[in-house]
């Protein structure tokens, strides 16, 4: 009997599938290195530790590239990061939990096969069920397929169906199928149907309506009737418990049946072809992987055991649309997928591998502890040099040098196209020089080595057969340098430890630290091209071109760099702590030209093969490129592969969906309308993307309209949180990229609603507008009011002070114009009585009239000055006082001096006016009144207030003396408090310690 639960769906032809005549021309062209081992291929499994389902028997995949997962205890979904349990509405349940098999449609329709029997199909979350009663055959399902025609048809253990509307149709002898068990079903890219049974394998082509014997049983003891496969090429191939593999057709689909020998592998059941041509085949022995071009042309069967960790029992296995291969077993799932990087499969393990490159393509590998290897299509033993290999180097010439404890040795160019022997090469201070850590040659000869404790210690140069210590400067004398490199004018780089680059040309060195620049840390790794030098350390990369270093900085942290390969387009190629990071040429380029900018770089690790990191210290440089342009990169404990130019890229952009929306403690599913309550604090958005294959890698970005202005990038985060959203309507949207940065272009879109609370709806918003407008409106009456109060009382102040200022103005006019006209008048009488009889004392008297004339109209022009507006035109206020003090004292002999605190600045119009004009009024007095010799003026600029302070040496006065000033209407000291006062301000007037005058004045810078 066949076991039952296998589901071995056939991989529908696609842009990725290769036909098995590809595979045998690319096996065969030396350019090709051959496909991934089993051995060789990334592997993951997930128990139930991880949540994963136990007792798997079905997979499938949908076209949202959602992995379903049939089991014995329900159906589950899988995106690459957690396995979610199916929950049918409570309405419409799932016939059973136990299934057996699944298949999904490209409408998304979702077809279920039971292992109790019947079957079930799952559409827009609605569920349909079928079971005996509608013409199912009873017993297990063992397959499920839809033909050409769009028909769905089912295999159980008792018989063959078609769906015929709303009922099944049976299929029995009068259609030329015998009935009873059908173990699989396929429907070929030709349309034809494949069922078998214990009678034989009986086909129905496109359009036909009867079934036709292909071949006899697979399985003639009738045990297990068989399962049929399709190749990529469209070769059909069975297996079977007792007959193993068998191709039933070639690729025109003629009946070619062949029998490769089994070489001791007895199938038990189960065969799924993937899209490479491989047939993944489940035996006694477990699981086995057969290339079937291998199998078709040698006529034998190559297995390759895959090894699995959820157990021995498999019982499903499918290939899904990006060419993961996912095993189901009864303890788990695993999944295994070609990586970027190959990982080289050696016969015994190797520690500290160094490499160096061949003629022909192949590497050679030496290590501590295996002798020389050289790897081609397979490794093979070269016994000409031991174990313990600490340096491999392969020189300008193409000649190569191995090194270690035990010394050295030399193959010269050319020797691998005619059968490679090498010859030993002592070092200096045998025995026991050491170890040997760096080698370089230059073109004329010259053999740099450094080598590492022993007797020798440091680096020596062999010219001729001679050794000798390098000349190095004393700073280096003995030092090991970790890293050589000899360039084509004939110079040595080396480099150490404490961030130390030494240039070696003829017998003179310079050295390089990180005073020039280099800042790097220790120095790893050394690459020559060119004009330029590349150097990778532990602390970072950079370049030295011109005597001047250039630092590169990535996306991806550049640390540890122990071996570095710059391609022939430009790319650089670094081996380091992290793993092995790519950095294309335009990045390059753009962070040589801008110290600032950081390249993209791309990372790989042990997602794409990497096992280990790259050695740190020896064996370097711990990356190299094959002559057949192969990288090859090593870790402490083995070596991988990549070929640039065919990169295995994932070109399918991720499906994205968002999953559910979750507020105030309660899950809202994404499919239905989501409508949020009220005065909610935190809204959290879960979401995903179907990406299989490295899903830790996938990358989001997401926006809420109307609150995010651009995207948010969220790296690998499936969740966008968001607090306090105000109510409205949302619309959130996401993306996503895969491991290659392959984005999606539409994503996924959520329209949400936030509901508001009563005081947030329109009724209540605009009531409380309403309200407030009226409240506003009182208000705005209320300040109006006040407003025409002020403006009616600052009216009348003007207006009094106009008055006060005009009877000022008026009584210094009769003061100084009339009074001095008065004493004019009197002088002229006097001299006109004197001049008939005494000439001179009437010429003496019109001289004293003309100076009190101009005096009088000296005074009366000031005063009338005072009148106008003061302008201080662009001078600060000190400058103005500074000024008008000069002029005042011109021809006079007084001294005029002035002083500033805090910031000087302009200040506001009727400030500096005020201050001006009391300032004015203190100096005019001290010049007409204090007979001074010195006038001070200082003025502190505050943050809030302006502080003026003039200052004179004269007579002085006493408050009597100003209070009878004020009494007969001069200006003076009530006059200068008025105007300060009427600023918000104060002036005082003092005598001065040891005579003379201060006119004390202080202003807000605000005024009133």
């Amino acid at each position: 009997m066949a076991r039952p639960g296998l589901r071995t769906m056939t991989r529908a032809r696609g842009p990725g599938a290769l036909a098995v005549s590809g595979v045998l021309a690319a096996a065969a062209a030396h350019a090709q290195p051959a496909p991934p081992s089993a051995r060789q291929l990334d592997h993951a499994s997930w128990t139930i530790r991880d949540g994963a389902p136990t007792g798997v028997r079905a997979f499938t995949q949908s076209p949202d590239g959602v992995l379903w997962i049939g089991s014995a205890t329900g159906l589950y979904r899988f995106d690459g990061v957690r396995f979610e349990p199916f929950e049918p509405p409570s309405s419409q349940p799932l016939a059973s939990l136990s299934i057996s098999q699944l298949l999904a449609l490209p409408d998304s329709v979702l077809w279920i096969g039971y292992g109790v029997g019947g079957v079930s199909v799952l559409a827009r979350g609605g569920v349909v069920s079928y079971g005996t009663s509608d013409g199912l055959p009873e017993g297990t399902v063992n397959a499920l397929a839809r033909d050409s025609a769009g028909v769905i048809w089912v295999a159980t253990t008792t018989g063959l169906a078609r769906l015929q509307g709303s009922s099944w149709q049976r299929f029995g002898p009068e259609s030329g199928y015998p009935g009873g068990m059908t173990s699989d079903l396929l429907v070929d890219r030709r349309g034809t149907l494949w069922a078998p049974n214990s009678a034989g394998v009986f086909v129905l082509p496109r359009g036909a309506s009867r079934f036709v014997r292909h071949s006899p049983p697979l399985d003639p003891t009738g045990s297990g009737a068989g399962v049929p496969r399709e190749a990529p090429d469209g070769s059909v191939w069975g297996a079977s418990t007792t007959l193993g593999l068998t191709r039933l057709t070639d690729s025109a689909g003629r009946a070619t049946p062949v029998r490769p020998e089994a070489a001791g592998l007895r199938m038990t059941w189960g065969l799924y072809v993937d899209r490479r041509a491989n047939a993944w085949m489940i035996a006694d022995a477990g699981l086995v992987r057969v290339p079937l071009a291998t199998s078709a042309t040698r006529g034998r069967l190559d297995a390759e055991p895959v090894s699995l960790t959820t157990g021995p029992h498999v019982n499903a296995v499918l290939e899904d649309r990006e060419g993961n291969v996912w095993v189901g077993t009864a303890g788990g799932i695993e999944r295994f997928r070609e990586p970027k990087l190959t990982p080289l499969a050696l016969p015994l393990p190797m520690s500290g591998p160094s490499l160096a490159p061949a003629d022909d393509g192949s590497v050679w590998l030496a290590s501590f502890s295996q002798g020389l290897l050289r790897v081609g299509e397979r490794a093979v033993p070269h016994p000409g040099v031991p174990a313990d290999i600490t340096s491999a180097y392969r020189d300008l010439d193409g000649a190569l040098w191995f090194g270690g404890p035990a010394g050295m040795w030399h193959a010269p160019a050319g020797a691998a196209r005619q059968g490679t022997r090498f010859t030993r090469v002592a070092l200096p201070e045998e025995p026991g020089a050491g170890d040997v850590q760096a080698i370089a040659r230059t073109l004329d000869g010259d053999l740099w080595v450094s080598i590492r404790g022993g007797r020798a210690k440091g680096v020596f140069r062999r010219r001729g057969a001679a050794w000798s210590l390098a000349p190095l400067p004393a700073i280096l004398s003995n030092q090991l340098a970790l890293t050589a490199v000899a360039d084509s004018a004939g110079r040595v780089w080396l480099g150490y430890v404490g961030s130390r680059l030494a240039l070696v040309a003829g017998n003179s060195t310079r050295v390089y630290s990180d005073a020039d620049g280099l800042q790097v840390g220790t120095v790893t790794a050394l690459l020559v091209r060119g004009p330029r030098l590349w150097i990778g350390g532990e602390t970072g990369l950079t370049m030295l071109e011109g005597g001047r270093f250039r630092s590169v900085a990535a996306t991806e942290m550049l640390r540890g760099i122990t071996g570095i390969v710059e391609t022939t387009d430009g790319d650089l190629w670094l081996n380091g702590a992290g793993g092995i990071t790519h950095i294309e040429a335009a990045e390059v380029r753009s962070a040589l030209q801008h110290p600032a900018y950081r390249a993209q770089a791309e990372r790989f690790d042990y997602h794409d093969g990497l096992d280990g990191t790259a050695p740190q210290v020896r064996p370097l440089p711990s990356a190299i490129q094959g002559t057949d342009g192969r990288l090859w990169f090593t870790t402490e404990t083995g070596v991988v592969w990549l070929d640039p130019a065919r990169i295995r890229r994932n070109r399918l952009a991720p499906p994205v969906q968002i999953r559910a929306v979750n507020a105030a403690g309660r899950r809202y599913e994404a499919g239905s309308r989501v409508i949020l309550p009220a005065r909610i604090s935190q809204v959290q958005i879960a979401y995903t993307a179907l990406s299989l294959a490295i899903p830790d890698r996938v990358r989001f970005r997401y926006r809420l309209a109307g609150v995010d202005t651009a995207w948010t990038e969220a790296g690998t985060r499936r969740e966008a949180y968001y607090t306090n959203p105000e109510p409205g309507r949302y619309r959130f949207q996401v993306t996503a990229a895969n491991e290659d940065g392959v984005w999606n272009p539409d994503g996924a879109l959520l329209e949400f609603e936030v509901a508001p609370a009563f005081y947030q709806t329109f009724l209540f918003r605009g009531g409380l507008v309403l309200l407030i407008a009226g409240l506003g409106g009182a208000a705005a009456a209320l300040v109006q009011r006040r407003r025409h109060r002020q403006a009616q009382a600052a009216l009348k102040h003007r207006y009094e002070a106009t008055l006060a200022e005009r009877g000022r103005i008026a009584q210094d006019l009769h003061d100084t114009l009339l009074q001095g006209f008065a004493g004019v008048t009197l002088q002229l009488k006097t001299a006109e009585l004197a001049l008939p009889e005494q000439p001179d004392v009437a010429a003496e008297t019109i001289l004293r009239v003309q100076q009190l004339a101009r005096a009088s109209l000296r005074e009366a022009r000031e005063r009338v000055w005072d009148m106008r507006e003061t302008s201080l035109g662009s001078d600060d206020l000190l400058a103005a006082l500074e000024s008008m003090a000069r002029e005042r004292t011109a021809n006079t002999g007084i001294e005029v001096s002035g002083m500033a605190a805090g910031p000087r600045r302009r200040l506001s119009r009727p400030v500096e006016d005020a201050a001006f004009r009391i300032g004015r009024e203190a100096v005019v007095n001290a010049v007409r009144h204090a007979e001074a010799r010195r006038i001070e003026i200082h003025a502190e600029f505050g943050a809030t207030t302006l502080r003026l302070e003039v200052r004179d040496d004269g007579r002085g006065f006493t408050l009597e003396e100003g209070e009878e000033a004020g009494r007969r209407g001069h200006f003076g000291l009530s006059g200068a408090r008025e105007r300060a006062r009427a600023m918000g301000g104060h002036c005082d007037f003092r005598p001065r310690p040891g005579g003379g005058t201060i006119v004390e004045l202080e202003l807000p810078l605000k005024a009133p």
